[in-house]
C-alpha cells in the first residue's frame, strides 16, 4: 500500500449493494477507529442483541 493514511474514522461505509452474497451486503458501518494497524467500525444498522450501553462498556476501545 503505497501512498500517505488518510484515516476514515468517524465516516460511515456504505454497501451500494454490490457486495451481494457477503456479510456485508447492504451494510452501513460506522468507522470508531481507523489507524495504519487496522480499523474498528460498528455495523449500525444489523440487530445485535446488545444495548448501547453493553456495546459501550464491553466493545469499544
Amino acid at each position: 500500500m503505497g501512498g500517505s493514511f488518510k484515516s476514515l474514522k468517524g465516516q460511515f461505509l456504505l454497501d451500494g449493494g454490490k457486495l451481494n452474497g457477503s456479510f456485508f451486503h447492504r451494510a452501513v458501518v460506522f468507522v470508531c477507529q481507523h489507524d495504519p494497524e487496522g480499523a474498528f467500525g460498528l455495523m449500525i444498522n444489523r440487530p445485535t442483541g446488545h444495548t448501547i450501553q453493553e456495546l459501550s462498556s464491553e466493545v469499544i476501545p
